[in-house]
């Protein structure tokens, strides 16, 4: 039986080095089982999703499975936890992509002050 908070990971897809072509043609996600406050969960997100997640994770100094119970909590009701760790992944990358566009800015704008002054 599983820890609170451990992972398992299931690569579905990934072929031997003798594999055939039909094998070789992978799917882009993997599957992964965690636990969260006693309850096993089946995830399967895409290989981009689940590094973003990691990321957001590391950079936040969280554990995997404590930045997807916060997500799950704040979830609505009737979506599914897959879909809601898509839509925060992209919400933090808006969020990035936002600071970085407000960052770009501020120094033009100081530079045209000063040619205005």
């Amino acid at each position: 039986m599983a820890s609170e908070g451990e992972i398992f990971s299931e690569r579905r897809g990934e072929a031997a080095p003798n594999a055939s072509a039909a094998q070789a043609a992978a799917p882009p996600w993997e599957q992964r089982i965690l636990q969260l406050d006693g309850k096993r969960y089946s995830l399967r997100l895409e290989h981009e999703f689940w590094t973003a997640l990691e990321t957001i994770a590391s950079r936040r100094k969280l554990r995997l499975n404590r930045l997807v119970a916060a997500i799950d909590a704040q979830r609505a009701a009737e979506s599914n936890l897959s879909s809601a760790l898509r839509v925060y992944c992209l919400a933090e990358m808006e969020r990035a992509a936002g600071s970085l566009v407000r960052d770009r800015r501020r120094p033009r704008r100081r530079a045209a002050q000063k040619s205005l002054a």
